[in-house]
């Protein structure tokens, strides 16, 4: 998971509390669950970043969260080779599910 990090680092901005943002992933039960993350690899970089692994319908690496200085996340999508295929900035927490569902399951 380290190699996630460095290739996220460059982009982090500030801290914040993970947690929080685990809760609103996880709030609609069906969605996160058809992201198949495994639970193993879910982790917290030191309230930095959010890193999950999904098994999804078309991307299967790795799901980094983190939050930008206006209080609007970022979500960068790392290759199981650990490249960054994507970033997205200026996701509001409402729309973060979204985000992450249609680049995970209809990309």
């Amino acid at each position: 998971m380290s190699k996630v990090w460095s290739v996220v680092e460059p982009k982090f901005q500030r801290e914040f509390n993970p947690m929080e943002t685990y809760q609103v992933l996880t709030h609609n039960k069906l969605v996160w669950w058809s992201w198949g993350v495994n639970p193993k690899t879910i982790t917290n970089f030191s309230d930095k970043c959010l890193v999950f692994k999904p098994n999804g319908r078309f991307f299967k690496g790795f799901v980094c969260v983190t939050l930008g200085w206006d209080d609007v996340y970022q979500v960068h999508f790392v290759s199981n080779t650990y490249k960054l295929k994507e970033s997205i900035d200026g996701v509001y927490f409402d729309m973060l599910v979204d985000v992450i569902d249609r680049f995970v399951e209809t990309h």
